[in-house]
């Protein structure tokens, strides 16, 4: 068994080197270059190792002490990511009786609204970052061709363009295969990146000297407010750091560690301190991409080669989140619905959204097409980054003391110097706004207006709608019991209906959804089987239950329930339970669909309203998203106008 575990462990971590650390892995591409081109002028050796040590404890203490010791301790049931942290501060357990995750007896303003919300731009950040990412490294990969000729600069920009969409159109066929075919990849591209930074250590080993923390503090001093320019480049050794807390879901915390202090740390600090001890070299050509320049000759094209099939890796690691990403957003009611296919039968969390998939290949063509060279779009790269970090430093903060018991004492100095690093960088990357920063703000924007506008339009049209239409004594709301007497009688028929339902119904007085009152106002008919399908979600990320309860039963007419809860890491497998169930093998699945009729005056109200009622149509139903469709035989449509009064007022129209 212990020989097992431990072969399990070797294989996880592998894995783990293929898909967690592409994007952190590729960044010696590109960030030392940055760095040295944003200092101008002749590098002296005081500046060679005091750019060194600032990238030596960037890493270490955003990275290792940060994440790998720190962020990753606070999982949600083993899933981590932004969303677990908002899963974690939300109150309440979900639906989910056997959740027992401890709730904070505190219900300020500051948990409830504020911090939620910033965990949720920090989530929209994050897909800026998985746009820009496949972008910045694919083209920097292939820029590697100059190095050996210039007469290869018209054909980068083409090749970009191919292999992204090469990396975007293989997707559909899962990250399981792809990861297959290109995992071995980053293990020999670590190995190699080591072996020929350790070959350019052995010519200068006085560079090693880097790792006191006075070169940086120096550093900071000989060049003032220059320094800021200066990080906004640094930053560019930690892209990627956040992938290890979103992904620990994925692989678990042991092998990410493993993978991180076995082999990707010393790769990536013997390629760092490499690229430095070639500048000490009195032949070293400053005006070279810097990571090129420590390649043999000979294997320049060899390497090229190898660094597209990493950065392709990298960029496949960050697609693969958003896909993650998106399906936490849906279920947790953050994003609308979309079509997701399932690619592995074995893991339910190899997924691909085609929407997701394609506008992200969109984005990263408009960006290689607007910037053209890696350098230009490193000025889009660091706020994405830095802002999710700054965000998820906070929010850990306030999970650390009201779930993991910490004292504020002890939780708030740690975090507040790691926050002050974080700010520190997202606040040099501001300076690069104007040359491509604001990039990444516009689709954050863009996403948290999106996410915000379809909880405001749940919330503040669909609820209230449903809600005040039916409060009055004229028009109340149908219970099962009223329902149950109407089975059996004139207006029944012979054929079994489905209705979704938002509400759980387990009792002859619970309320009916909306689309079978108004499927009998209309048509004045009653089926004689009726199945109420409810799905919840726990904040229990893996959590999945069904439960059925037969609500009437009498001379072959039935009335019953099933009510699924699910976590946000999960899908509701509704068609197989509704197959299971049913007393018919099909049935006709009676849907709503909601026509709006805006009168509201307000420009702010009545704009919102337009853009949800546009989200709503998009999205994917509901039916199909749980998993319903091929289970019936007949899908019937109730219109359900809601209108919009002047004054804000809402209400669903007779």
């Amino acid at each position: 068994m212990t020989k097992k575990h431990g072969s399990d462990l070797v294989g996880m971590t592998l894995a783990t080197v293929g898909v967690v650390f592409g994007d952190i892995g590729t960044s010696p591409l590109y960030a030392l270059n940055e760095t040295k081109n944003s200092l101008g002028g002749k590098l002296s050796t005081e500046n060679v190792f005091g750019m060194l040590s600032l990238f030596f404890w960037a890493l270490a203490i955003i990275v290792t002490m940060k994440y790998i010791y720190l962020v990753m301790r606070a999982d949600n049931k083993g899933e981590g990511g932004i969303f677990a942290l908002l899963a974690l501060l939300k109150n309440g357990n979900g639906n989910n009786s056997s959740d027992k995750t401890v709730i904070p007896k505190r219900s300020s303003k500051w948990v409830k609204v504020i911090l939620p919300s910033l965990i949720v731009l920090g989530a929209c950040l994050l897909y800026a970052d998985g746009m820009i990412t496949p972008a910045i490294s694919v083209l920097s990969a292939w820029e590697g061709l100059e190095v050996s000729s210039k007469a290869f600069h018209p054909y980068i920009i083409p090749l970009t363009y191919l292999t992204l969409f090469g990396l975007f159109a293989i997707q559909r066929w899962g990250t399981d295969r792809v990861g297959n075919l290109f995992k071995p990849v980053m293990v020999v591209w670590f190995l190699v990146i080591g072996g020929l930074g350790l070959v350019q250590i052995t010519k200068h080993p006085e560079i090693i000297q880097a790792v006191n923390p006075w070169y940086a503090i120096q550093f900071c001093v000989n060049h003032g407010s220059h320094t800021w320019i200066i990080l906004g480049s640094v930053v560019l050794c930690i892209t990627g750091g956040e992938a290890l807390y979103a992904d620990m879901g994925h692989f678990g915390a042991k092998p990410i560690r493993t993978a991180w202090f076995a082999v990707v740390y010393p790769s990536l600090l013997l390629n760092y301190f490499g690229q430095g001890a070639h500048l000490l070299s009195a032949t070293a050509d400053n005006g070279n991409n810097l990571f090129y320049a420590i390649v043999p000759k000979d294997l320049l094209i060899p390497m090229v080669i190898l660094a597209t099939a990493a950065t392709v890796i990298a960029s496949q690691a960050l697609i693969s989140g958003a896909f993650s990403l998106t399906r936490q957003a849906i279920s947790l009611g953050l994003f609308p619905r979309l079509k997701i296919k399932h690619t592995n039968a074995d893991h339910e969390g190899q997924i691909y959204i085609p929407f997701i998939n394609w506008t992200l290949f969109i984005g990263c063509i408009l960006l290689v097409q607007k910037f053209e060279t890696s350098s230009a779009l490193a000025a889009a790269y660091g706020i994405a980054v830095t802002g999710t970090m700054a965000i998820t430093t906070i929010a850990f903060m306030q999970v650390a003391i009201d779930r993991m018991n910490w004292k504020p004492k002890v939780a708030v100095p740690i975090c507040i110097l790691f926050a002050s690093v974080d700010l520190a960088f997202f606040g040099a990357n501001t300076l690069k706004f104007w040359n491509g920063g604001y990039v990444p703000i516009l689709i954050a924007i863009c996403l948290f207006t999106l996410m915000y506008v379809w909880q405001w339009g749940r919330e503040n049209l669909m609820l209230k709608a449903f809600t005040s239409s039916y409060s009055t004594s004229t028009r109340p709301r149908f219970t099962v019991q009223m329902a149950a007497d109407l089975i059996g009688s004139k207006k029944s028929v012979g054929n079994h209906q489905l209705f979704l339902t938002s509400n759980p119904v387990r009792r002859l007085e619970d309320l009916v959804p909306l689309t079978l009152q108004l499927h009998i106002e209309r048509h004045g008919k009653v089926p004689e089987a009726i199945t109420f399908v409810t799905v919840l979600r726990s904040n229990n990320p893996s959590y999945y239950h069904t439960e059925k309860v037969i609500l009437y039963q009498k001379d072959g007419c039935v009335i019953k329930s099933i009510i699924t809860n699910f976590g946000y890491m999960r899908e509701p497998e509704m068609g197989k339970e509704v197959e299971a169930q049913f007393i018919h093998r099909d049935g006709d699945l009676v849907v709503g669909e909601e026509f709006f009729i805006n009168e509201a005056k307000n420009p702010f109200f009545r704009l919102a309203a337009r853009l949800f009622s546009l989200i709503l149509k998009i999205s994917a139903p509901a039916y199909m998203y749980f998993g319903l469709g091929p289970q019936v035989k007949r899908l019937v449509k109730e219109i359900i106008p809601i209108h919009i009064g002047k004054k804000g007022d809402v209400r669903i129209s007779p």
